[in-house]
């Protein structure tokens, strides 16, 4: 008989504690952006779980106060935080979803919901299937956006001697990136945000918002500039620098307005990449309503930022707790100027990544 057991990381771990304690509550706590202050709760009537053998889709209704299933996730969460390797086994889980037949595996990978449940709508008076994206605060910061070929960003390079290519690429110091750029704007340079260099990842973002792949470009360069990767630093960036050249002359409050400008064009992103959107493939039209994010923290508590009837708390949340990460140089060839054979137009990428704070 083929060997069931794998191991995972706590990232992937986590998911089936979501599931389970999920279960166990027969609720979803509805939290501010915050993630202290609770707004409502909402019921679960049902959740969706591929069988042991992940082939059929079973549901699984609210187990409330089971007492075997609250000692199983008692030492679940014990093995979840006090593990310190990066992949691992829980011999005990693996019994129990092997027991109660529900699948380990994640998902497909080519969907965004990591949970998929049916909840009571007390607002409308019935229900819906709705998928959530689940986060764990358990180990490294979760990514929103993780760093791909697809996430790189062409600029090209203005008023710069060819002869300096060299000299700029040499520059392997501690803040290699930051010095490049240095070096490009002391020789002359002028750097311009061109496109997303995936073909797939510039028509995605030209479908949610014309302006957004000039402005993650944009804003990317900021992130080296001004030396900050702070999400709401660099839309102050944005704001004083106007890229998108928006006429505020006749607006009171303009920088207000900027700033609300700015970063509606961001969240509109922001949203796309966590429910809908994946940087490889097009944009297709979900099967399943997105209900929100579900995070899980440090002592196995699970909150709830609802996208449909409080989208502002979700949005706000983004705002407070995202920044721009910092991928591989190296891997992705970042600020390692190129000269075109064909144009000797002379340009470099960056990649973007973007994780939770």
């Amino acid at each position: 008989m083929e060997d069931k057991k794998k191991k995972y990381n706590v990232g992937e771990w986590s998911e089936i504690y979501v599931f389970l304690k999920s279960l166990l509550d027969g609720k979803f706590s509805v939290m501010k952006a915050d993630l202290k202050n609770k707004i409502t709760e909402y019921e679960i009537i049902k959740i969706f779980k591929k069988d042991y053998n992940n082939i059929k889709e079973l549901e699984f209704t609210p187990m409330l106060e089971d007492p075997n299933l609250l000692n199983i996730l008692d030492l679940f969460l014990k093995k979840l935080t006090n593990s310190n390797q990066t992949t691992f086994e829980i011999k005990e889980m693996e019994e129990y979803a092997e027991n109660l037949n529900f699948s380990l595996n994640k998902g497909s990978s080519n969907q965004k919901n990591d949970l998929d449940a049916i909840i009571k709508d007390f607002y409308k008076n019935n229900s819906s299937r709705l998928g959530y994206s689940i986060k764990s605060e358990l180990s490294s910061k979760a990514t929103l956006l993780n760093a791909s070929s697809h996430t790189n960003f062409i600029y090209k390079i203005e008023n710069l001697n060819p002869e300096y290519i060299d000299l700029i690429n040499s520059i392997v110091t501690k803040k290699k990136l930051k010095d490049r750029y240095n070096k490009i704007i002391e020789k002359g340079g002028k750097i311009i945000p061109i496109r997303a260099s995936s073909n797939i990842f510039s028509l995605n973002l030209k479908c949610i918002d014309g302006d957004l792949e000039s402005l993650l470009a944009t804003m990317l360069l900021y992130a080296y500039i001004y030396d900050t990767k702070d999400l709401k630093k660099l839309i102050d960036l944005l704001v004083k620098n106007n890229p998108l050249g928006v006429d505020i002359s006749k607006i009171s409050n303009s920088s207000d307005y900027l700033k609300t400008f700015y970063s509606n064009k961001l969240l509109k992103f922001f949203n796309a990449i966590a429910f809908e959107m994946f940087p490889s493939s097009l944009m297709t039209k979900s099967t399943i309503l997105s209900g929100g994010m579900l995070i899980m923290n440090k002592k196995g508590e699970i909150s709830l930022l609802d996208k449909i009837y409080f989208f502002d708390e979700l949005n706000n949340y983004f705002l407070n707790n995202l920044k721009l990460d910092s991928p591989s140089s190296t891997r992705y060839h970042m600020l390692e100027l190129k000269q075109c054979p064909t144009t000797n137009e002379i340009y470099f990428t960056l990649n973007l990544q973007i994780r939770f704070k």
